[in-house]
This record gives C-alpha cells, sequence and structure tokens, in this order.
C-alpha cells in the first residue's frame, strides 16, 4: 500500500493472519511481550509550548499543541502500558480530550500502540473530513498488526497532527513513544457532543486493559 494511502476496507491483521474485530478486542485484555511494549519513560516533552487557550467557539481557528508536561499516567495491574487521567476512552483504544465549544483531541492509547508494536505507516482523515461514530478515521500498520481506528465520536476534523504521517521506520515515532502527548491524531468539532456520555472513565479503561 503506498505511503499515506488509506484502504477502508482493511481490517485487523496483517497479509499472512487476518483478525476480526471481535478477536483484536479479545486480545487487547492480554498483555503483550515485554520487549514489545515501547515504554512511555522514552517520551521527554520537554521544549514543546503548553496547550493554547485559544477561542474554540464556533467560526474561530483552533490550534492544539500538546502540553510540556505529561498529564498524570495510572497504572495498569499486569502490564507495562499506562493510561492518562485525563481524557475519556473507547474500547476499541482510542483516546478523547474534550475542550469547550464542542471540540475534542483524539488518539491512540497506550495500549494500542504496544499491541502493534513499532508504527511503520499511518493514516488519517485530513482538515475538513467528515467521521462519523462507529465509522474507521485512519489506519496504523505495525510490526506485530495492522489496525483500523475506529472513531468514537462524530464530527469534523479542524486539525491533524501532519508530521505524524512521516514515519521513521529505523526508530519509535511520537505514537510508540508518547501516545498521550506528541502521539495525537486529530482534533475535531464534534456534531453529537453527546457521544461524549458514552466514553469510559479513565479508572474504567484500566480495569478493562487489565491482565486478567
Amino acid at each position: 500500500m503506498p505511503a499515506n494511502e488509506w484502504n477502508p476496507s482493511k481490517k485487523l491483521g496483517d497479509p499472512e493472519k487476518k483478525l476480526t474485530r471481535r478477536e483484536f478486542l479479545k486480545s487487547a485484555g492480554v498483555v503483550a511481550g515485554g520487549a514489545a511494549i515501547a515504554s512511555l519513560a522514552l517520551a521527554s516533552g520537554c521544549g514543546v509550548p503548553a496547550t493554547t487557550d485559544k477561542d474554540t467557539s464556533p467560526g474561530v481557528a483552533f490550534t492544539y499543541v500538546p502540553p510540556a508536561v505529561l498529564p498524570t499516567l495510572l497504572d495498569v495491574p499486569g502490564c507495562f502500558t499506562k493510561v492518562a487521567a485525563d481524557r475519556l476512552y473507547s474500547i476499541e483504544h482510542i483516546w478523547v480530550k474534550s475542550f469547550p465549544n464542542d471540540i475534542a483531541v483524539i488518539g491512540v492509547t497506550d495500549k494500542l500502540q504496544a499491541l502493534i508494536a513499532n508504527v511503520t505507516q499511518i493514516y488519517f482523515l485530513p482538515v475538513g473530513s467528515t467521521i462519523a461514530h462507529g465509522e474507521g478515521f485512519g489506519n496504523l500498520e505495525g510490526q506485530k498488526t495492522n489496525v483500523q481506528l475506529i472513531s468514537p465520536v462524530s464530527g469534523k476534523v479542524i486539525q491533524a497532527n501532519t508530521p505524524l504521517l512521516d514515519v521513521d521506520q529505523s526508530k519509535p515515532g511520537p505514537i510508540n513513544v508518547d501516545p498521550y502527548g506528541n502521539g495525537w491524531m486529530i482534533a475535531v468539532r464534534l456534531s453529537k457532543p453527546e457521544e461524549l456520555k458514552e466514553l469510559i472513565a479513565p479508572e474504567d479503561y484500566v480495569k478493562l486493559t487489565a491482565k486478567e
């Protein structure tokens, strides 16, 4: 597949082994091998400006910049992965950080990046695209598996972290080492903000992803 070209029909799995979405979600409750998990300790966040306070009302440009200091990270029992305490989660391992005036920033969790291992290719919808709850908004390809990213919210993409698309396959990138910071993907103006009520609190997501 050419770089940054999204195949919306691609589901979980690789050319040798295809996983159904049910199988992947089941596997997400199992700890991946320690060697495959990129530790968040590699994430520095140094020198990154704080999140902006620009007006987020409709019609006014929104600019998201990840904070210089990582949020509080919760430990997952029996696992090396972490859960950021300042956002909500979906069962498909997508995080959603909400802002005033129905804006949300979206990325993948530490659990998901660990299951994929080093990300080798990324695609997500560009600015101006419409996303819908339960539908794909991008793909991640990694050393262990490929994943279609399922959106937990509906709305319009108003900002995209396009530097992520330039993947250096020789080393782990922001999604692997800093999924809750520089690894963010898109900002969305929500068309159905009530969908946030369906998402999972960080403490409950910890329980969901803990080793059985």
